[in-house]
C-alpha cells in the first residue's frame, strides 16, 4: 500500500505538467487525493506519514507547474488537506501534531 502509494505521488511529481494536458487530469487528481486522504487517515502511523509525505510531494509538484494547471488542482488539494486536518483532530488531540512531527523527521 504504501509503496503503490509513493510510486504514483513520484510519478505526478516528475511528470505532472505531462499530465495536466491528459483528458482525465481533473479525475486522476481527485482519485489521487482521495487516495491519500484515506491513507492519511489510516490507523497505521507508517501509512499516514506516507500519505503525507505524498500529499506533500504532489503538492509541490503543483506549486511548481506553469500555466491553468495549478489554478485548477488548488481547490481540490485544499480540501484534501482540510479534511485530513478534521480527521486527524477529531480522533486525538495529540495525534495530528505527533504525525506531522514524524513527517519531518524520516
Amino acid at each position: 500500500m504504501v509503496l503503490t502509494l509513493s510510486g504514483v505521488s513520484r510519478v505526478f511529481h516528475s511528470r505532472f505538467q505531462l499530465l495536466t494536458t491528459v483528458g482525465d487530469f481533473n479525475r486522476s487528481w481527485a482519485a489521487l487525493l482521495d487516495y491519500i486522504t484515506d491513507f492519511a487517515l489510516r490507523r497505521s502511523h507508517e501509512v499516514s506519514v506516507a500519505a503525507l509525505k505524498s500529499f506533500q510531494e504532489v503538492v509541490s509538484a503543483a506549486g511548481r507547474a506553469e500555466g491553468e494547471a495549478p489554478k485548477r488542482v488548488w481547490p481540490a488539494a485544499w480540501a484534501a488537506w482540510s479534511t485530513i486536518a478534521e480527521g486527524l483532530a477529531s480522533n486525538a488531540p495529540g495525534n495530528m501534531i505527533n504525525l506531522l512531527d514524524n513527517l519531518f523527521i524520516y
